[in-house]
């Protein structure tokens, strides 16, 4: 009797050996397959985003993440392209929350902390936009839309000493913007530095004489 079960148990065993790894093999196809189905999903989101498809995008997007077969940056970078195409169906809740998965891995992505920044000011959320617009600026610190984006968050929140830097930062090479001017003149001002508002009132005023933005400021500050 225990030389027969010997033998049914060397059997079994061999046979196990045989069938384990085929079985291996199909599930390692099986999944094989599976992800190249998951990025062909993923493939075709890109091109439904790029033509402007969002609803399509975000579908073929959806049924990649869903497969979860995706792994850190790639997953991230995913998510950061459906919340792409949310923000542009002006959906910002659902770019968000997508926004945060992406930050996950994405650490050092300036595009993807601006979007998230405009979103949470479209939504009121300020000081969440301000901390984006850190971020962005950390990855890429010579970022002219950057530093505009964060130039208005602090001037919105008044924090002028704040915005004045940043402000300045963007006339370096777009000297004529009237808006900016007038934010840096503003900032200027209400710093205390009533020559360097006047510059920047006056250049304004002389690009665009009829703006009573910049005449009433020179008028306050006596340039």
């Amino acid at each position: 009797m225990m030389k027969r079960l010997a033998v049914f148990i060397v059997g079994w065993l061999a046979v196990v050996a045989i069938a384990t790894p085929a079985n291996a093999m199909g599930i390692q196809e099986h999944r094989s397959e599976m992800k190249q189905r998951a990025k062909e999903e993923g493939r075709l989101g890109d091109e439904a985003l790029n033509s402007k498809n969002y609803d399509e995008a975000i579908d073929h997007y959806t049924k990649y993440l869903d497969a979860h077969i995706c792994e850190g940056s790639e997953c991230g970078t995913y998510y950061f392209h459906r919340g792409v195409a949310y923000q542009q169906k002006q959906d910002c809740a659902k770019a968000i929350a997508d926004y945060e998965e992406a930050q996950k891995t994405l650490t050092d992505n300036g595009e993807l902390y601006f979007n998230a920044s405009l979103c949470h000011t479209a939504l009121n959320q300020n000081d969440a936009a301000l901390a984006d617009l850190n971020n962005a600026l950390r990855v890429n610190p010579d970022s002219n839309i950057y530093h505009v984006g964060r130039c208005i968050a602090l001037f919105n929140k008044q924090d002028f000493a704040g915005a004045l830097p940043d402000c300045e930062f963007t006339l370096g090479s777009a000297p004529d913007d009237q808006n900016m001017l007038y934010a840096t003149a503003m900032s200027a001002e209400q710093t205390g530095d009533k020559g360097k508002a006047a510059k920047y009132y006056k250049h304004l005023h002389d690009l665009n004489p009829g703006d009573t933005r910049a005449s009433d400021g020179l008028a306050r500050v006596g340039g």
